[in-house]
């Protein structure tokens, strides 16, 4: 079929792969060390991320915090996809309980929707008066 063969090396359009995506892989993922941390980050995530999350969680997971490989992210997403409900969230609760636990589930299920939560009601209570 015309078009599904190689990508021309060069240009605009080139995917990123390659070197440019494991050179996280060498550095040893450090998991949140406190439910705290864990707390914090993912209220980073929810504060920053409508829509299309997955980039920013990946930003921040993998990039800035260094929570995980890139390969660990890509085993958590393909996961989370396949269960109900918001994948990110789904992430949350995954990587909460394997670091801490039922609580740690807990936690980062509450930072990553604690912030648009609050955004909701005082919108509501806004709009209602």
């Amino acid at each position: 079929m015309p078009g599904l063969g190689p990508r021309p090396s060069g240009g605009a359009d080139r995917c990123v792969t390659g070197d440019a995506l494991n050179r996280f892989d060498s550095i040893a993922p450090t998991p949140p060390r406190t439910l705290w941390e864990l707390f914090l980050g993912f209220l980073s995530i929810g504060a920053r991320s409508f829509g299309g999350v997955l980039p920013a969680a990946h930003a921040i997971m993998v990039e800035k915090r260094r929570w995980l490989t890139p390969a660990d992210f890509t085993e958590v997403c393909a996961l989370c996809q396949i269960l109900p409900g918001p994948n990110i969230g789904n992430a949350a609760i995954v990587l909460g309980k394997r670091w801490f636990g039922i609580r740690g589930a807990i936690v980062g299920f509450l930072g990553l929707f604690a912030l648009p939560y609050l955004w909701v009601l005082t919108l509501a209570v806004l709009y209602t008066h």
